[in-house]
């Protein structure tokens, strides 16, 4: 059989090769024994199930490099069976990233704390940013992708990238998040714990979730993506309590944010004008109020990227914000990186630091 996994006892055949069951509880769900050459491509899978693991269950701060021949895109058996394993065999915690932050007392997230993103800007690519040029305007939190799905970014398959941006912000004072490219609403719950898992590992106290086209029901309550936002939350929350959650969707995302809302986040719409015109501030907001956000609760992502040559108009950003009473984040950071981004992002300052009403 060409797809070992097409077996109907295959996720016990796994199970049975990571011990978490007996060899005679295999045989009783219908496992046979494997030999080669018969079952040649399925004791193949389950060696690179096995080595994929070793790999996956490594802390970050000592993982090596992903192994070759194991898969780009794991798949979701391995992911269930990966979170048994995991259960039964809790991995210790992962050392800090060095340097170490800051010491300073860091509550478990309980409620919604909005003011915690106050100086956000996004990075779409660790390699390219530059932290002390970043510190010398109005960003206080410097926000690399960490994840896509549930693998590390293609431009950074092995967040060095992004580990050294995280000590080079450090060492000039700024904080570091990271945000995480939701890939599959039915892999919701895996994508969830992935996500807190690697922000964990890389010792972030902040991540956001980047929620597109994938889990945009388009309002449908009854499309499965409705709901798959909540089950992300839930198990983000189920892994840990002391990361805070944000969210960030198109203009007019409609799936459920109730998990979110109960997870304490905070709802970053993409007020991308020069992309799409009609995705302005007030649009963002006043749709994401009709969805159940509260205005303190709202903080749109900006574009500060050139499109057809042009970056949106930084006044009229401000000039909205203030009109509705939140601050922006500004989207990406290594975009601004010459004269006229710089410029647009001294003009942003009173929005990127406006505290949430």
């Amino acid at each position: 059989m060409s797809n070992p996994a097409s077996h109907p006892w295959w996720t016990d055949a796994v199970r049975r090769r990571v011990g978490l069951i007996s060899r005679g509880e295999a045989t009783k769900r219908g496992v046979p024994h494997l030999t080669r050459p018969k079952y040649a491509a399925e004791l193949d899978e389950l060696d690179r199930f096995w080595t994929w693991l070793e790999w996956f269950e490594t802390p970050l701060g000592t993982r090596g490099p992903r192994p070759k021949g194991i898969w780009r895109s794991v798949p979701a058996w391995a992911w269930k069976v990966q979170g048994e394993y995991e259960t039964k065999h809790p991995r210790p915690k992962p050392p800090p990233s060095s340097p170490p932050p800051k010491p300073k007392p860091q509550p478990e997230t309980e409620g919604a704390h909005p003011d915690r993103w106050v100086g956000l800007g996004f990075v779409a690519t660790a390699a390219n940013a530059s932290p002390t040029l970043y510190a010398t305007g109005p960003i206080r939190i410097v926000c690399p992708q960490i994840a896509f799905g549930l693998n590390h970014p293609d431009t950074d398959p092995d967040l060095e990238s992004t580990r050294r941006l995280i000590s080079g912000c450090r060492a000039v004072g700024l904080e570091v998040a990271g945000w995480a490219w939701c890939a599959d609403a039915s892999q919701a719950d895996a994508e969830g714990r992935y996500h807190a898992k690697v922000a964990l590992g890389l010792g972030l106290l902040r991540l956001v979730a980047n929620m597109e086209e994938p889990y945009d029901a388009h309002g449908a309550s009854g499309d499965p993506r409705y709901l798959a936002p909540d089950v992300y939350a839930q198990a983000f929350r189920a892994v840990t309590s002391q990361v805070e959650l944000g969210l960030t969707t198109t203009p007019r995302w409609g799936s459920s944010g109730n998990g979110f809302r109960a997870a304490g986040a905070t709802i970053m719409p993409q007020a991308f004008t020069g992309e799409v015109p009609s995705a302005t501030i007030p649009a963002c907001v006043e749709h994401a109020e009709a969805w159940g956000w509260p205005r303190s609760r709202i903080r749109p992502l900006v574009q500060c990227y050139e499109t057809n040559g042009v970056r949106p108009d930084a006044v009229t950003y401000n000039a909205d914000a203030a009109r509705y009473g939140v601050g922006v984040v500004p989207y990406t950071l290594e975009q601004t990186h010459d004269g006229e981004g710089q410029e647009m992002l001294r003009t942003l300052a009173p929005s990127i630091t406006r505290v949430p009403m």
